[in-house]
């Protein structure tokens, strides 16, 4: 019995390794509810997502200062270029899905052009979503112009196109879970941007190390 409870004791520890972890998930689940309740205006969604990336890497590299101490000093710093970064690549993405559509369908109808085209853009697809995983990530640690962070965040995905493709097969298993199990949903946000944080650090801290404890 005092076996037991000696266990129980150090499991439950508020300085133990399972405390730790009960830390760890309840501060990923947060702040991917602070993701969801931010991006409602949906223009906001490039500023929530850097936001949230934030607060998962601190958590990752054991820099925390609160969950929402970290969101909001995130969101709030540069916003106007998170939101514009953000606008420009939803553009593209509108642009992108429409021509991947119509050559669908045109492709569909029998044309060879339209199978051509197809492939083209949806290639081209693959490479923007390859792109867009890093850039957020990025743009946190490194305070550059836009098109200089969209071709780096380029440039990341494809020179490790492997680890790329792993982030985007987990981000797919993952919203086809929350499909079959939509109880899941409020979740999704903070475990797939965990999982991607998880997947990307050793390239961010390659290419866009974080500050130093005196530069923090």
């Amino acid at each position: 019995m005092k076996k037991i409870e000696a266990f129980l004791n150090r499991l439950f520890s508020p300085d133990g390794s399972f405390m730790d972890f009960l830390t760890q998930v309840a501060d990923v689940l947060l702040a991917g509810i602070l993701w969801l309740v931010c991006s409602i205006p949906v223009v906001t969604i490039g500023a929530s997502t850097a936001a949230m990336y934030q607060v998962l890497l601190n958590v990752l590299d054991g820099r925390e200062d609160g969950v929402l101490r970290d969101f909001f000093g995130a969101f709030r710093h540069r916003f106007g270029f998170y939101t514009k970064l953000w606008l420009v690549l939803l553009a593209l993405g509108l642009f992108f899905g429409l021509d991947l559509y119509f050559y669908y369908l045109w492709s569909a109808a029998g044309s060879w052009m339209g199978v051509v085209l197809f492939g083209l853009f949806a290639a081209a697809t693959v490479i923007y979503l390859c792109t867009m995983l890093y850039v957020f990530p990025y743009a946190l640690r490194r305070e550059l112009p836009l098109l200089a962070t969209v071709k780096n965040a380029f440039y990341i995905g494809m020179r490790h196109l492997p680890v790329t493709l792993l982030i985007l097969a987990i981000n797919v298993g993952l919203i086809v879970l929350c499909l079959n199990f939509a109880v899941l949903f409020a979740a999704l946000p903070g475990v797939m941007g965990w999982a991607d944080a998880l997947c990307m650090r050793r390239l961010l801290n390659r290419y866009a190390p974080p500050p130093s404890e005196g530069e923090a």
